[in-house]
């Protein structure tokens, strides 16, 4: 077993992904669940401050929900990247429902 210093695996990580602009920890951020139809999005201030905002009404008691990946993306990439970054797969409609993964013909 293995132990490694925080600084040991930010260098780590730096190596990986070297055009990271940045990294910090947000444990109130991260408990924000994924959505491929988000009804919020994630900015971030001067000093890392973090801000989460509505982008569609959100009802008392609907989930405040987020995208960990590119929207643009087809529903494919979208899964994809999901599963390799994140290690689950979307099964949000925008990625299941044939009638909304397809544009129409």
């Amino acid at each position: 077993f293995k132990t490694f210093t925080f600084a040991r695996l930010y260098f780590q990580f730096q190596l990986l992904h070297p055009y990271t602009l940045g990294s910090g920890l947000y444990p109130g951020a991260a408990m924000f669940n994924h959505s491929c139809a988000p009804n919020a999005v994630v900015s971030f201030g001067p000093g890392g401050v973090i801000r989460v905002r509505a982008i569609s009404p959100v009802a008392e008691g609907d989930e405040v929900c987020i995208a960990y990946v590119e929207l643009y993306a087809t529903a494919d990439a979208r899964r994809v990247a999901l599963k390799q970054k994140k290690a689950f797969i979307c099964a949000c409609r925008r990625c299941t429902d044939p009638a909304v993964r397809s544009p129409p013909a």
